[in-house]
């Protein structure tokens, strides 16, 4: 136990202490936990309109640096109609640079999902269980995260850890209906995401019509049989693809 928990500190550690990148593009397959800062409702979102999000947990780098956990995601809606909206996201904004960046979209969770997922399944009021031993459950999957640094389990699966203060890192696994593919075993960042997320959480009628993957790279079409309407709140978990 205590040889787990001292890799734990040590990794947290090492995120905390190492500052941003010396490089000019993130890696393509880096994954963004992000939660939107701007409402996207196609009924009243125009062309052009910037969008924003706010990254949820520092997110490691190849080379030892780390995109930090209050960055900004910028794009803009490209294009809207009653019941689609495509938008795009073309800029990591940190407090010392600006860089370049496209995404696809691996899942997107509604304000109340992203809630839910970070209300405990197991406390019971003041007198119940202690903060440290609180289970949370992902968005998208059955693995549960607990309130200290240690794994993130699917039954008695392993498929990532928590460094216990919102912070979870997950092996990405294919899932066949949403036609997102697996992962090389890498942990990746995911937050309040679970391992096979992908597609939409908490909508209702809101379906993700083109994740970006293939052309046009980097566009996310959403779509409603009634209306697209996206509050701020509400949660992306992005991938980076090559320029």
């Amino acid at each position: 136990m205590f040889r787990i928990v001292t890799s734990f500190a040590i990794f947290s550690c090492v995120l905390s202490t190492v500052p941003l990148f010396a490089q000019s593009s993130i890696p393509a397959g880096v994954t963004i936990p992000a939660m939107l800062s701007t409402t996207i409702r196609s009924d009243k979102s125009r062309s052009g309109e910037p969008v924003r999000a706010r990254v949820m947990q520092d997110v490691p780098l190849p080379n030892g640096g780390k995109i930090s956990r209050g960055a900004t995601m910028r794009g803009h809606i490209v294009e809207v109609n009653p019941t689609t909206v495509t938008l795009t996201f073309d800029e990591l904004v940190t407090r010392r640079e600006t860089l370049p960046i496209r995404t696809s979209l691996r899942a997107i969770a509604s304000m109340l999902a992203v809630n839910d997922a970070q209300i405990p399944t197991n406390a019971s009021g003041d007198r119940g269980t202690p903060p440290s031993l609180w289970n949370t459950v992902q968005i998208g999957g059955p693995e549960v995260v607990y309130g200290r640094p240690g794994d993130v389990l699917n039954g008695s699966h392993r498929v990532g850890k928590s460094l216990g203060d919102g912070s979870v890192f997950a092996a990405l696994s294919a899932n066949h209906d949403g036609h997102c593919e697996g992962d090389n075993g890498e942990f990746r960042a995911v937050w309040v995401f679970a391992s096979s997320a992908c597609g939409a959480y908490g909508f209702g009628d809101l379906n993700v019509k083109h994740f970006g993957r293939s052309k046009p790279i980097g566009d996310i079409v959403l779509t409603s049989t009634k209306r697209v309407d996206v509050r701020s709140g509400s949660a992306f978990l992005l991938r980076v693809i090559g320029q």
